[in-house]
């Protein structure tokens, strides 16, 4: 009896053990399988996360019906001119332009002006967008100081960087309020917003990178920023040194401060302002107006087209997915798969905007619009040489060319109102590559919206002329119709005490282009003070 005790009691021990055993073999194995699979997740994360670190390559875009959620969105129209304040209330500068990435779906940096009067003797600032925080009411804010500013170098209207200064992310670490320090990740289409209210992303969540051709691998703010090499070839950060603990004031700056391109150039907002929107049967649908960005990213939501109207009255407006348009800014064109009618659909008056952000607004559009594929029938245009921008330019601009002959002395009038927007125009004839036109839509004390196309934009800034919106101006020009749309011819433009003189009284050209000059020749093209 005793004997089969100790054997019983010896087969419980052994069973006891071999359940023990079973338990932690199971245990281990679910671990390892959690583990496995979040390793996986992990990595499909860092996957995604590496795609979207880079803004304007040829990755495919989510299609704007899979990511419409609640976000803020704010126009560029809005946004240029803008003030923009640090997070204690002290004025900064202004918003001078914006830069656009490669594919045109995301903003590569805000050119922000410091210093100056009137744009003359000023400095810009590339300045990420996630460096910049946007308010519910629109008003720009900043984590940095007017002596940072001071201390840096900037670059100026004719120089400009191929993208962001990253050192403007940590611009503001230590200080309230900072919505600077966030994710170097990058979507495609659409996202939350930052605004205060919304169902996405807060100020102080993570920001997209906005360097068109950021370097991949930049780390987030705060992280060590590896040493990446600028178009001069000069070094733009010091390899293991601290984002957040760089000055604004440091030489790192010059790395980034290379000529820019002809291609950066085209990227600007007021030059992408007034392409010429075609379909593939190259029918005219209207005027690209601006973009509508995601406030917490900037992402491009919506390209914004105008079409109609006579003079501004009966002017439609039309928002499209910006991944359903192609853009050859080279060009001074874009492709769109529609139809007149297929705007007239989704139009609406230029003081009725509807509710962009609404996911259900996002989602019908995306049904009507359908994204481009990439490539497409415009091409790549390579730029320009010295040389042939000459010719092309000499083509374009010439007295005796189409818009130089354009100007009708029978129908000159004389306007006053206020800028809304900033943008340029290819001259009637002109050549892949020329030298835009400075094109203005005014809007005048009888409450008509005028579109005002002057001379090339480089002879205004070649004489110290800077429009912003918001600005009172009073326009001399001749009345005529160019792709059956009313616009105002310019030979003269006035804003404050400062002159603009672009023709001669019988509208012949006062301009130079590179040697090029109208009969009156570059001696007698002026912008006077009164």
């Amino acid at each position: 009896m005793g004997k089969r005790k100790v054997l019983l009691r010896g087969l419980f021990v052994v069973g006891l053990v071999a359940v023990l055993c079973a338990y932690g073999l199971v245990t281990e194995q679910s671990a390892n399988k959690n583990q496995g699979a979040a390793n996986e997740n992990q990595g499909a994360t860092s996957q995604q996360n590496q795609a979207k670190t880079q803004p304007g390559t040829s990755q495919q875009r989510t299609p704007l019906s899979q990511t419409a959620q609640a976000m803020t969105l704010v126009r560029t129209s809005d946004l240029i001119g803008k003030e923009v304040k640090s997070t204690q209330g002290e004025k900064l500068g202004v918003i001078h332009d914006i830069v656009l990435a490669p594919d045109y779906q995301q903003v590569s940096y805000v050119a922000l002006s410091y210093g100056g009067v009137f744009g003359i003797n000023s400095r810009l600032y590339a300045i990420p967008w996630q460096a910049l925080h946007v308010g519910a009411k629109g008003d720009v804010t900043m984590s940095a100081t007017k002596d940072q500013f001071t201390q840096a170098p900037g670059f100026t209207n004719r120089n400009w960087p191929s993208q962001a200064e990253t050192r403007w992310l940590g611009a503001g670490a230590g200080t309230t309020g900072s919505s600077a320090m966030g994710s170097s990740t990058t979507g495609s289409s659409a996202t939350g917003s930052s605004a205060t209210g919304s169902s996405t992303a807060s100020a102080s969540a993570p920001r997209s990178t906005t360097g068109g051709q950021a370097a991949a691998g930049q780390s987030q703010a705060g992280q060590s920023s590896a040493a990446s090499q600028s178009q001069t070839g000069q070094s733009s950060a010091t390899a293991g040194q601290s984002q957040t603990a760089q000055s604004p004031s440091s030489s790192a700056t010059t790395g980034q401060m290379a000529a820019g391109g002809q291609d950066i150039q085209m990227r600007r907002v007021t030059h992408l302002t007034g392409t010429e929107v075609r379909n593939s049967e190259s029918q005219d649908l209207g005027d690209i107006e601006g973009f509508a960005v995601n406030a917490s990213d900037g992402r491009i939501i919506y390209d914004i087209i105008s079409f109609g109207g006579v003079a501004g009255v009966g002017e439609k407006y039309a928002a499209v997915p910006a991944n359903a348009v192609r853009i050859q800014a080279q060009n001074h064109a874009a492709i769109l798969n529609a139809t007149r009618q297929t705007l007239d659909s989704v139009a609406f008056n230029a003081s009725e905007f509807p509710n962009l952000s609404s996911p259900e607004y996002m989602q019908r559009l995306s049904k009507i619009f359908p994204a481009a594929l990439s490539g497409g029938a415009l091409g790549y245009v390579p730029p320009q040489q010295p040389q042939m921008q000459y010719i092309a330019d000499e083509k374009a601009w010439a007295a005796t060319g189409a818009h130089g002959k354009g100007f009708n002395a029978a129908t000159v009038k004389t306007i006053t109102g206020t800028v809304e927007s900033m943008g340029s125009f290819k001259p009637e004839g002109a050549p892949a590559g020329a030298t835009g036109g400075l094109r203005l839509r005014v809007k005048t004390t009888d409450g008509q919206t005028v579109t005002v196309y002057a001379g090339p934009v480089s002879f205004a800034e070649q004489k110290d002329f800077f429009v912003m919106p918001g600005d009172q101006i009073t326009i001399t020009g001749s009345e005529t119709k160019i792709r059956s749309r009313s616009v105002l011819l310019a030979s003269e433009l006035k804003k404050g005490d400062k002159t603009l003189e672009l023709r001669d009284k019988s509208g012949k050209p006062l301009w130079s282009m590179g040697g090029a000059q109208g009969t009156s020749g570059a001696s007698s093209s002026r912008s006077r003070q009164e």
